[in-house]
């Protein structure tokens, strides 16, 4: 059975990586499957206990960093919940025209 992978990425700068990346899981031999638990719209309240449960869904996390990555506030906060919840994670460097090199944290 594939494992169950949460994304966390720069909305506003990645999502063409993320993209790629669910294209990636969606072959017959993909080790992964990507969980579509993206916010399109800002969540209300405690939207780091909504994410916390999205991710318990999961059983590891992908950080896609791409160029501005750093400045997304989203993801560093996503990053510190997976490692609150002991999760595994590994971080994919986005490189120039949207492919991905792997970096493992």
């Amino acid at each position: 059975m594939a494992a169950r992978i949460f994304t966390a990425f720069d909305y506003d700068h990645d999502e063409f990586l993320r993209t790629a990346l669910i294209g990636q899981s969606r072959n017959e031999d993909s080790p992964f499957e990507i969980c579509d638990y993206s916010v399109k719209e800002p969540f209300t309240g405690d939207w780091r206990e909504k994410v916390r449960k999205r991710m318990r869904k999961c059983e590891q996390v992908i950080v896609i960093c791409g160029q501005y990555t750093h400045l997304a506030s989203g993801v560093r906060d996503e990053l510190e919940i997976a490692q609150e919840e002991k999760m595994p994670y590994f971080l994919l460097k986005g490189c120039r025209f949207g492919s991905v090199r792997l970096r493992v944290a």
